[in-house]
């Protein structure tokens, strides 16, 4: 688990929530799963499953451009429910390895608040990358964001 700012932190899949953190849990495998199950793409919480403190995202890391129809709701939502909880309490973000999803949603966050000294996708992921040598997306979401990047931060 790294810290990002204040309160905002990723991680992978084997970093535990501590006691009154808020979680993002960016992965179909094994959060989504575990919380809603199989369920068909018209089930209301296919892509989306929020309680109060945990935040559950059905991204699975393809190797193909994440559908701005499917990926852009999740990160809106994961933008929301990191404004709606940092300032109250630490907000963790995690996915399976901790290298892509989580922190592209942190990625996609810091560049929505200008957190980031840059105006394209390249310039803010090189500026990421000097703060976060760890940062690896997959194909999908890495073209997700290059192709969609003046969108994604307006979510």
């Amino acid at each position: 688990m790294q810290q990002v700012i204040d309160n905002l932190y990723y991680g992978s899949e084997r970093d535990q929530v501590p006691e009154g953190w808020a979680v993002i849990n960016a992965a179909k495998s094994p959060w989504m799963m575990q919380v809603v199950g199989k369920v068909s793409s018209d089930h209301p919480n296919y892509l989306i499953h929020e309680t109060d403190d945990v935040l559950t995202l059905n991204l699975v890391d393809a190797p193909f451009e994440f559908k701005a129809e499917y990926t852009d709701p999740i990160f809106k939502k994961a933008f929301e429910f990191i404004n709606a909880n940092k300032n109250k309490r630490p907000v963790l973000v995690r996915c399976n390895q901790g290298r892509s999803r989580s922190m592209s949603i942190i990625l996609g966050y810091l560049g929505k608040m200008m957190l980031l000294d840059c105006d394209t996708f390249q310039e803010c992921r090189e500026e990421f990358e000097e703060l976060f040598p760890d940062y690896l997306p997959g194909k999908g979401i890495q073209q997700y964001l290059e192709n969609g990047w003046s969108r994604v931060i307006k979510l």
